[in-house]
């Protein structure tokens, strides 16, 4: 995670139609006409989990976000669809936990 992210630092928690911080105060309302009250509990639970969710996602970036033997596999000429279609995944990953960290500390959209 980028140093100086601007986010209330978490743990958060969900309470009811709400988003408190480990100090009580409010955080997040997830409240949207037409939704009912489980729904707009689930969307408060789920937003609570995103500093833990930014911090897992950080934690595995740092461990397989480089994913070097993907591409140098990639660039054999024998290899099976087998290993192709792994190797490919693993740069698929890689890129996607790159675009959540950007996104949620406010870089590419």
């Amino acid at each position: 995670m980028r140093a100086g992210a601007k986010f209330t630092p978490g743990p958060w928690k969900a309470g009811r139609q709400r988003v408190v911080d480990a100090h009580g105060d409010g955080v997040a309302a997830p409240t949207w006409a037409g939704r009912d009250d489980d729904e707009i509990d689930a969307n408060a639970r789920l937003i609570a989990a995103a500093p833990e969710l930014l911090g897992a996602v950080a934690a595995a970036f740092a461990m397989y976000g480089n994913p070097r033997w993907a591409h140098e596999l990639l660039e054999l000429e024998h290899l099976s669809d087998d290993d192709r279609a792994e190797a490919e995944a693993a740069i698929t990953v890689a890129e996607g936990l790159r675009a959540a960290i950007a996104r949620a500390e406010g870089g590419a959209q």
